[in-house]
Order: C-alpha cells, then structure tokens, then sequence
C-alpha cells in the first residue's frame, strides 16, 4: 500500500507576501511572525491538522497584512475573528476541495 504524502509546504503566499514555513517544537499548534514573515507549525502533527493549522496562521497574517490588526487593540479579539473564520469557512473549504 502506497504510503500517504505528508503534507508540510514549506512557504505559502499571503496577499503577495511569500511567508517562510517552519516546523518545530511548540506549545501552541502554530505561530505566525509578521515581521520575519515566517509561519511556525508544530512539528509532528497529522497533515489535517498541519493544513488548518496552517491556514490559521494565514489568517492572521491576512489581518496583519491588510492591516486590521493594526486597529484590533487585543489578541485575544484577533484570535476570536481568526477562530470564527477557521470554524465557518474551512469546513467549506474542505467540501469543496474534495470535488475538483
């Protein structure tokens, strides 16, 4: 039986803004740098939770990179805007991924 590929991208593109992608040992599943335009994953994870990991973290450097997270004066406001987008849209996503 052919073994499944993992899925681990090592950079990604963000609103034209090539961010780094890097896998290591974190509490969080992942973090995302702005300014070092780098996006960390949690090493060791099963390739579900490495691609919504992943797109979580784009969705902040979305936020950051259209600037909203300039006027969001607290993590935790960005991280429940992130959250609500991960919970509605990437189920979405992922049904409609699976059609093509």
């Amino acid at each position: 039986m052919a073994r499944a590929k993992k899925y681990a991208p090592t950079s990604i593109e963000v609103g034209g803004v090539t961010f780094k992608v890097i896998y290591k040992e974190l509490e969080d599943f992942g973090q995302m740098d702005i300014d070092k335009k780098t996006i960390f994953i949690r090493k060791g994870m099963s390739n579900e939770d490495n691609f919504d990991t992943l797109m979580h973290e784009c969705v902040h450097a979305c936020l950051a990179i259209g600037g909203v997270s300039y006027i969001i004066d607290e993590d935790k406001i960005e991280e429940g805007v992130t959250r609500c987008l991960d919970n509605l849209m990437f189920p979405i996503y992922k049904k409609e991924i699976k059609k093509l």
